[in-house]
């Protein structure tokens, strides 16, 4: 048996894992691409495809697949054993940025790991009393656990094998990479302080004869590393109705964080956060409950249809990492119905509000969203109005998309539309895709990192469009040249990146022509 850690190797024993004989094979580097297989008594159960193409495109790219003649659980540990092994370093450089910049280079006070100790220890006691079951919701809490300390292992073994035993993460701080949207409400929490960045946009286009997804993550550059992952496993949990997810990431993470899915059920996922401006909230917060990193991952298995994912989502809650979700069924859009295509699930500490917006769709011919709540309870009760001043229909970017939606009438159209940087003040901070970088005063790294966009024909072969940096919309584009002492271990030097296209099919990536259409380029001149 491979050597692992106590905490790691005991934990797989309650979970009921283990290995006689694994190894793993990695086959010479074609490229900028590498094929790695995990082997038990000489049987594949799970193999990746890893590109790395962060000098080219801005992006890692990890595809990993499993067999079906194992377990849900050895499967999944097989996976992130993969995952843990390829991207080691990666973790390491992601560990150190979050590190200096979120945490201001602490570890977690005590409190902070207490809850997350406490939350660990009582999913473990579910599982117990569930009796390890394979099968239905905590049948895949019990495989997700197995992915999470595979991963760990994985990179342990990694670090051990090219001499690093000195730098290897303790498996609490590599936890932190996972756990990342959960923790900024429990810091929050302990520290007394709200949540006030903007952070991402999600929208949906109707056209005349399409439907297009497209999301924009913002964050603090030092955590532009960015992975795309396509998980797929051939699970044994009867209720699994969704055996692909593709999405937008990070080194260490198992959720997208972002979040943008592609699912093989014809569901795409995103969200966008809800900030707090009020500190009384969090005294809702509570350990009994599971983490939405794996919430996320369980609702996007468990469900077909967006009434089914806010249904399975709302199980255990915690209060942490709330959210404004869209979940968007092609599958109701393809039979021509005019209800049930797009569902908006926001989540707020104590106040849960899942709806069917799919009216806006076709009253407007989008739905956004833009970190403000849509229900008006959770705009309330997070002090919004005091804290921000904005609401879901004068927010600065409500009005930009309301006012250059009416130009979109393609794909490439939205793609435009998602990186664009242009307002009537003509304020880098204040678009569609930001960048404060660009402000005359006070300017710090912070902005839109990327955009994935997908439609009805892209999602039929499980692809989307992606492009990893911050917005160049006739803007100069980003240099760490210029920002040398912020950290950012394991990036390029110059974020000039195009869009590109990645094949799940054939495992490689195409760069993509976007020029823009005639009507969209009117969004450069266009005002409120």
């Amino acid at each position: 048996m491979k050597q692992m850690s106590v905490q790691v190797f005991l934990l797989l024993l309650s979970l009921g894992i283990t290995f006689s004989a694994h190894h793993i094979e990695i086959s010479p580097i074609v490229g900028e691409r590498v094929t790695a297989f995990s082997l038990v008594d000489n049987k594949t159960v799970a193999k990746a495809f890893y590109t790395n193409a962060l000098n080219t495109t801005g992006w890692t790219i990890l595809s990993i697949e499993t067999s079906k003649h194992f377990s849900d659980r050895d499967q999944l540990y097989h996976a992130g054993y993969l995952e843990g092994y390829l991207t080691y370093d990666l973790i390491n450089y992601a560990y150190y940025n979050f590190l200096n910049t979120v945490l201001n280079g602490q570890e977690l006070n005590e409190l902070q790991q207490q809850f997350i100790t406490n939350q660990t220890q009582w999913i473990e006691g579910q599982l117990q009393q569930n009796n390890q079951t394979s099968q239905g919701y905590w049948g895949l809490v019990g495989s997700l656990m197995s992915q999470l300390n595979g991963t760990y292992d994985g990179y342990v073994d990694a670090m051990r094998k090219n001499q690093q035993q000195q730098n290897i993460l303790s498996f609490n701080q590599f936890y932190y990479l996972t756990n990342m949207g959960d923790l900024e409400d429990i810091q929050n929490a302990v520290l007394k302080t709200n949540k006030t960045e903007k952070n991402c946009d999600a929208y949906v286009k109707l056209t005349h004869n399409d439907l297009v997804c497209a999301h924009s993550t913002f964050n603090i550059y030092s955590l532009m590393l960015r992975v795309y992952k396509a998980y797929k496993f051939e699970f044994h949990n009867k209720d699994v109705k969704a055996s692909f997810q593709a999405f937008s990431s990070r080194p260490g993470d198992l959720e997208s964080k972002d979040d943008f899915y592609i699912l093989n059920n014809g569901v795409v996922v995103m969200e966008t956060s809800l900030n707090n401006y009020n500190k009384s909230n969090y005294d809702y917060l509570h350990y009994d409950s599971v983490p939405c990193w794996m919430r996320v991952n369980l609702a996007n298995r468990l469900s077909s249809n967006g009434s089914e994912w806010a249904q399975v989502f709302s199980n255990y809650r915690s209060g942490t990492h709330n959210n404004q979700w869209i979940v968007v069924d092609y599958n109701q859009w393809r039979a021509g119905s005019r209800k049930n295509i797009v569902w908006m699930v926001e989540e707020s500490f104590y106040l849960y509000k899942p709806i069917d917006v799919t009216y806006q769709l076709f009253s407007q011919g989008y739905v956004a969203s833009y970190n403000v709540p849509f229900n008006q309870e959770i705009f309330n009760i997070t002090m919004y109005q005091q804290g921000y001043g904005f609401n879901y229909t004068n927010d600065p970017r409500a009005i930009e998309f309301a006012q250059y939606s009416k130009n979109v009438s393609t794909t490439k159209d939205v793609m435009k539309l998602i990186r664009l940087n242009h307002n009537a003040t003509g304020d880098p901070s204040d678009a569609i895709a930001p960048r404060f970088d660009l402000l005359n005063q006070g300017a710090y790294t912070y902005g839109a990192i990327d955009a994935k966009v997908t439609n009805d024909k892209l999602l039929q072969v499980l692809q989307s469009f992606m492009i990893s940096s911050p917005t160049n919309d006739g803007l100069p584009y980003f240099s760490w040249n210029n920002w040398n002492s912020v950290p950012h271990q394991g990036m390029p030097d110059n974020y000039n990146f195009d869009w590109i296209n990645y094949n799940y099919n054939n495992q490689n990536y195409t760069f993509v022509e976007h020029s823009s259409s005639n009507q969209i380029k009117n969004l450069r001149v266009e005002s409120y």
